[in-house]
């Protein structure tokens, strides 16, 4: 019969339906043991590796520059972000 869906068709649909929710449980489980940049330890390699599993791609320090109206070091990644340590030794991202 037109529109009906054979048992085939019913068993693809559901291993599709198993194949989403499996892959959004790891998604979440991802996530939810992801790290957060300020949790990342005040060192260049440790911001060069959070960055390279952010991005997905090797991420390193391009250049380093000194901020003269806070005095802090400002890192230029490759990722054409840009990181500095806060006041209290975190790590966070600078315009």
């Amino acid at each position: 019969m037109p529109g009906y869906l054979s048992e085939n068709n019913g068993d693809e649909d559901r291993r599709a339906v198993c194949l989403q929710v499996r892959n959004m449980s790891r998604a979440f489980v991802k996530e939810a043991e992801g790290e957060w940049l300020g949790d990342v330890a005040p060192d260049v390699p440790a911001l060069e590796q959070f960055l390279t599993r952010e991005y997905g791609e090797k991420i390193y320090l391009l250049r380093t520059t000194r901020d003269p109206a806070t005095n802090r070091d400002i890192l230029e990644m490759t990722s054409g972000s840009r990181y500095a340590l806060d006041f209290d030794g975190r790590w966070e991202r600078v315009e």
